[in-house]
């Protein structure tokens, strides 16, 4: 199986769903670089901006998912970010005012998940 040649920054402070979604996206991804909250993420991102796609929780300690994004949107208008959240208060629509390309709801459901990074990135 050839994997797709996009590289993925994963942002979430729950390590048994960053480990699982980890191992699977890594099956199907180039390259998958973890980060357990906003801040390790944004240092990350800055220090090697190659990234094709941000995943990120909202709800994390340090800095949140939508900081996050307000913050790489200022380094990156282009970028595809997908936001992923177990609150039912995150609702998709205000999600545009960030400039969001995707929302998923937690449980995560992986074949709807990699549907559309092959969409994104095909």
């Amino acid at each position: 199986m050839t994997k797709l040649p996009i590289k993925i920054l994963y942002v979430e402070d729950h390590k048994e769903t960053s480990i699982s979604l980890y191992n699977i996206l890594s099956k199907f991804c180039e390259k998958v670089v973890l980060a357990n909250n906003g801040a390790n993420a944004l240092r990350t991102f800055e220090a090697n901006h190659n990234f094709d796609l941000v995943i990120t929780d909202v709800n994390m300690p340090i800095m949140d998912g939508l900081d996050l994004v307000k913050e790489i949107r200022e380094l990156d208008k282009d970028i595809q970010i997908y936001v992923t959240s177990a609150y039912k208060d995150t609702q998709e629509p205000n999600l545009k005012n960030y400039n969001v390309n995707r929302f998923f709801p937690k449980p995560t459901d992986i074949e709807t998940l990699l549907k559309y990074i092959k969409e994104d990135f095909s």
